[in-house]
């Protein structure tokens, strides 16, 4: 299932009216007047998943960049829990945007508590921000996240 169009895979390289432009360790992050939007938060299984996609990221610029945005994040949707697994849609970046995050999806595939199957994460950015993540089995979705090892391969 896609949801991102390959127009979203490009890099913005515009520059935005009102944006402040900050360079940390290299890479420059756009800050906006931040708008309020409602906030549903990260689940531990989730911000677990966003912090090790971040760590396993070669370049620091980019890892850092991720952390970034995954300490400043809101989740905006959240699909069901059913069948092979879920969707989650970002919000919360509007305010922070990098020209870093160039890769796209970041990707991270480790051991289903069962043994048997996989589990896949996802990560898309568009316009230099976290955009959604997909979560998804190749049997069904664990009923209790806890027992989900991300040093499991």
């Amino acid at each position: 299932m896609t949801k991102v169009s390959s127009g979203q895979w490009e890099r913005s390289g515009r520059s935005l009216p009102g944006a402040s432009k900050v360079s940390t360790t290299g890479c420059v992050i756009t800050r906006l007047s931040e708008g309020s939007q409602p906030s549903i938060e990260l689940s531990a299984l989730e911000k677990a998943v966003l912090m090790k996609i971040a760590s396993q990221v070669n370049d620091s610029r980019l890892s850092d960049a991720l952390v970034t945005q995954v300490n400043a994040v809101n989740v905006s949707a959240r699909t069901d829990k059913s069948g092979g697994g879920y969707y989650l849609d970002f919000s919360g970046l509007e305010g922070l945007s990098t020209d870093c995050l160039a890769r796209h999806p970041l990707e991270l595939d480790v051991a289903a508590p069962d043994g048997k199957n996989r589990l896949f994460f996802h990560l898309y950015l568009e316009h230099g921000r976290m955009s959604f993540m997909e979560l998804s089995s190749t049997g069904e979705w664990p009923e209790d996240e806890t027992e989900i090892r991300l040093d499991v391969g």
